[in-house]
């Protein structure tokens, strides 16, 4: 077992392909398989009438609408994630809920980063792989759902917070720098309550 430990250490890519592959294992299986339920049609609806006003030259990215009216209900981040997705990939259940599963994957390779970052390499594995494997996150990474992208956003930029009060290592002003941007996707995503 500590030949492996040591194996797996050696590398960050080694490191990064298993968080992926378990981020997978745990995100993708049946993604599609269910119709939309609770809420999601509202986020869906609107970013699919977004792909089809934008196809018949009517973009109308910037005001949501669900049954050509305006959705001003949430900001329009998540919807457009479920757009872009499903420009790519057809617009399915798949491809509606494929942001938030990306979002929870990326937020378990931002915690494996960071934690390599400030503990070391075999510290931010045991950082990473619990996130990606946090049974709270499950729902909303697999729902195309606000939470997800939201638990995403606000996760980097507590990480940006903590890595720009450090200071620490290459590349700390760059980190530094992105901060607002991280802010930003938290207020596009869920406007400004969620921002405590």
């Amino acid at each position: 077992m500590s030949r492996l430990l040591a194996w797996l250490c050696a590398s960050r890519v080694r490191q990064a392909l298993l968080l992926l592959a378990v981020c997978a294992a745990v995100y993708l299986p049946g993604l599609g398989s269910t119709g939309l339920s609770m809420s999601e049609g509202h986020r869906v609806i609107p970013a699919w009438e977004m792909l089809d006003d934008a196809r018949d030259g009517e973009p109308h990215w910037m005001v949501p609408r669900m049954f050509g009216t305006a959705y001003l209900r949430k900001p329009p981040g998540v919807m457009w994630a479920i757009a872009g997705s499903s420009a790519v990939f057809g617009q399915t259940e798949f491809a509606a809920r494929l942001p938030s599963a990306l979002a929870a994957t990326l937020l378990a390779l931002a915690v494996w980063y960071f934690s390599t970052r400030w503990f070391g390499s075999p510290w931010g594995m045991a950082a990473g792989l619990p996130q990606a494997l946090l049974p709270v996150i499950w729902p909303s990474a697999r729902s195309a759902e606000i939470e997800s992208l939201h638990i995403f956003a606000t996760g980097v930029a507590a990480l940006l917070a903590v890595a720009c009060v450090l200071r620490t290592g290459r590349g700390s002003r760059s980190i530094g720098s992105a901060l607002p941007f991280a802010v930003a996707a938290m207020i596009l995503v869920k406007e400004p309550s969620g921002f405590p």
